[in-house]
């Protein structure tokens, strides 16, 4: 299954738990005060490739990493953890 998206701010958690297997594109801007809300990861792999900007990221353990244009961040979690 692969769905497509200009906007999903928590990308539908509700749709993860209903089929083994999807790709899902998601490209958004987000101002420069956005955060995402501590949200559940089970089970599934992330790809984040910056085109303009840049982005701050903190995972569940606190590590900090900035991202800049061209930078890939790709996240793996296997077990569920909120972050």
């Amino acid at each position: 299954m692969i769905v497509t998206s200009s906007y999903c701010p928590v990308c539908g958690i509700a749709i993860l738990y209903k089929f083994p297997l999807f790709v899902l594109f998601d490209h958004f801007n987000v101002p420069k005060t956005a955060g995402f809300p501590d949200h559940p990861y089970r089970g599934h792999e992330t790809i984040t490739y910056i085109l303009k900007g840049k982005l701050a990221h903190e995972d569940f353990t606190g590590v900090q990493k900035a991202l800049l244009p061209g930078d890939l961040q790709f996240m793996r979690y296997e077990e569920e953890y909120i972050q």
